[in-house]
């Protein structure tokens, strides 16, 4: 199965259209043996400093500067279902077709 990732529902949409039409599901549409699926804008954001230790939460001058490497990433709120679902068409992919934009949130 090829699975498309688009960076956008628009883009999404056109991809299916060019693949001749396909059927609609929660989060990803089959075109015949092939997925195509989006992300919503962001779907990651950076830990707040709190979330690597609790002590971050309100900073002070003795535990500057706070140091966050390697960064970790967390779902945006409101992004897990569709994380969920693009987890799972990528662990049934042969093949994976990058439709985003060429940097680092594409």
């Amino acid at each position: 199965m090829k699975v498309y990732m688009a960076d956008q529902p628009v883009l999404a949409r056109a991809i299916v259209e060019g693949l001749g039409g396909g059927v609609a599901k929660a989060g990803y549409v089959e075109c015949g043996e092939d997925r195509v699926t989006y992300s919503l804008d962001h779907l990651l954001t950076l830990y707040d400093p709190e979330d690597y230790h609790p002590a971050y939460k309100q900073w002070q001058m003795a535990e500057l500067p706070i140091n966050m490497v390697p960064w970790r990433y967390k779902p945006r709120s409101g992004a897990e279902k569709q994380l969920q679902v693009i987890e799972w068409l990528l662990q049934q992919a042969d093949e994976v077709v990058h439709a985003g934009a060429p940097d680092a949130e594409g």
